[in-house]
């Protein structure tokens, strides 16, 4: 049984996106009305500031304590940027020509993944190293978002297609490989050191969280209803995410494992809405229950 702790906020409600090796947490907390990106070490939450506008958001950490998320750069305007912030510094990673970028994932060696707006208006997953930030392409379609990069570089994510569908795809050494679907759309949000991608797929009777590894699409348990997204995996194959059960539209954060699904505890130990999105080495989960951040300690 995890036990879940809560990491408090700025001053509202709080999330949590993501978790590091060594227990450093990141995610958003509400500021006098604004979301501000924050970082949580042991027991203290630090506002990381933004670009310049109002608002920012931290969706990613590396074990070097490099931070990567989204922020606004100009007051009273929604201009957001994908930022990558280190001891203290947020340095602004521009776009890919268009007015707007996301950040949203960072591996080992600092490589940045999102996804931004090109000059003809569309969203292309992009990746950022040296200063410099590359249109990744897409699926044939007009868009694509990356979410998760691995230490070997590989890029998980989900584009259009030629065909107007969304699905699933691996990138690496400059080729977008369509992952597939069970049936109908499918979509990645992170990968492993081992290759294994997680997201969630349409199915014929159901909207199963999947796991990707080997040209196999593993379809993962449900928590007895018919819809379940995953979000994060550790190296050691430990999947989180959030599914439903029946009778209830409120999301339940959940642990996959050894082809058991488990429920995390909510803050409150009623079966209310929470959400997990990251696992670290050591299985500690990072999430959201009751309005604030939260973390499974195993």
């Amino acid at each position: 049984m995890a036990i879940v702790l809560d990491l408090g906020t700025l001053g509202g409600s709080s999330w949590a996106a993501d978790i590091n090796d060594r227990g450093l947490v990141v995610g958003s907390s509400e500021v006098e009305g604004s979301w501000h990106a924050f970082l949580w070490e042991a027991g203290e939450m630090t506002d990381l500031g933004t670009l310049g506008g109002p608002t920012s958001s931290a969706e990613a950490v590396n074990n070097r304590g490099q931070v990567v998320g989204t922020g606004d750069v100009e007051e009273g305007l929604w201009s957001p940027h994908a930022f990558l912030w280190e001891d203290g510094v947020m340095l602004d990673l521009g776009t890919l020509g268009g007015d707007t970028s996301f950040g949203r994932d960072i591996n080992r060696a600092g490589q940045v993944v999102g996804y931004s707006e090109t000059v003809d208006g569309h969203s292309h997953a992009f990746l950022y190293e040296d200063g410099v930030m590359v249109d990744l392409g897409t699926l044939g379609g007009s868009s694509s978002i990356a979410e998760g990069i691995n230490d070997k570089g590989q890029v998980a994510g989900y584009s259009v297609t030629d065909t107007g569908g969304i699905r699933a795809f691996l990138w690496e050494d400059g080729v977008m490989t369509n992952l597939g679907s069970l049936a109908g759309f499918s979509m990645a949000f992170d990968i492993n050191m081992r290759g294994q991608v997680v997201g969630t797929t349409s199915a014929p009777s159901s909207s199963p969280a999947v796991v990707w590894a080997d040209d196999v699409i593993e379809e993962l348990a449900l928590l007895e209803d018919t819809y379940a997204i995953a979000f994060g995996i550790n190296q050691r194959g430990v999947v989180v995410g959030f599914g439903t059960r029946p009778g209830s539209p409120a999301f339940r954060a959940v642990v996959w494992e050894g082809g058991e699904v488990t429920e995390l505890a909510s803050l409150s130990g009623e079966p209310t809405g929470s959400t997990a999105y990251a696992v670290n080495a050591r299985g500690q989960v990072v999430g959201g229950s009751g309005g604030h951040a939260v973390l499974w300690n195993p």
